[in-house]
């Protein structure tokens, strides 16, 4: 059988259970995309300029960013999510909120490419996630 690349979805995650948590759901389902880990949010900046980024030794384009760190100060979140927006520019951006005040806040930047979700994430959250932004595509599930 011919090898077929699947779409790469880079994950920026700074909790290790929440990371852990979308590589298994998305094992669940069995779904096959290729996935980045980035531990730090502004290793997402890095990540698309040409700087290095530690524990990444080659850097692919990804076909969705998937952006959830534990910060709790929403000018805080809200700054470091405006300034990824303007780093990874065209590429889909889909935002896990971590609280309620962060995700109505998020949601009225109204950023292009952008979709925000609260927490905890969940695979039919991320689906809808990449449904409303047009990207039923982009997630790619393994043959049984």
């Amino acid at each position: 059988m011919a090898s077929e690349s699947f779409p790469v979805i880079l994950l920026v995650m700074d909790e290790e259970s929440e990371h852990s948590h979308a590589v298994h759901i998305l094992a669940k389902y069995r779904f096959s995309n290729s996935l980045i880990r980035l531990r730090r949010p502004l290793d997402l900046a890095r990540y698309f300029s040409d700087a290095d980024v530690p524990g990444i030794s080659s850097k692919v384009a990804p076909e969705l960013v998937v952006f959830s760190t534990s910060e709790t100060s929403i000018d805080q979140f809200c700054s470091s999510v405006e300034f990824a927006r303007s780093q990874i520019k065209e590429t889909p951006l889909i935002v896990v909120a971590p609280s309620i005040d962060a995700e109505k806040t998020l949601a009225g930047f109204r950023l292009p490419l952008t979709y925000v979700i609260g927490r905890p994430l969940g695979f039919f959250k991320l689906l809808e996630a990449m449904q409303k932004l047009g990207m039923y595509w982009t997630v790619r599930r393994s043959p049984d």
